[in-house]
């Protein structure tokens, strides 16, 4: 699974904002098993008030599609949403887990936490395969995850 991040950053009533993510591999995308994999993001927003969201703009809806090529008989789209949760070392900040979707949903907020250096989150990806979906060997799924901070 390849986890393709994209970013947008509303403009801020106040300060400046910045938003940064880097890819992630599932291990053991496999009938039957439990995925997982994470990422890091890196955010900026000087004004203290901000929301950091997710949502899957591809075609899944949150869910992980096959490609399409040599994945003929492979199951497509996964049956169930990626789940998403945030971590970070950021105090008063109030994290959430999410199962993705193509709506925006807050993963991190604050209402008065300035990022005045870049801060770290770990992003924490989980994809449960059931027993009952055919995934087949080298058949590559993706999704893209867009992170709005705002």
């Amino acid at each position: 699974m390849t986890a393709a991040a994209s970013l947008a950053a509303a403009a801020p009533a106040n300060g400046t904002i910045s938003l940064t993510a880097t890819s992630s591999t599932l291990s053991n995308l496999a009938t039957g098993q439990r995925a997982t994999g994470s990422a890091t993001i890196l955010a900026t927003d000087t004004s203290g008030l901000w929301t950091l969201q997710a949502e899957d703009t591809g075609s899944g809806a949150g869910k992980m599609v096959a490609s399409s090529t040599g994945c003929t008989g492979s199951a497509s789209p996964l049956a169930n949403p990626l789940r998403i949760s945030v971590s970070t070392s950021l105090s008063g900040v109030t994290t959430n887990t999410i199962d993705l979707s193509s709506s925006n949903q807050p993963l991190a907020s604050a209402s008065n936490v300035a990022m005045l250096t870049p801060a770290t989150f770990n992003a924490n990806y989980t994809q449960v395969v059931p027993s009952t979906q055919a995934l087949l060997n080298g058949c590559i799924y993706t999704i893209t995850v867009t992170y709005t901070l705002q």
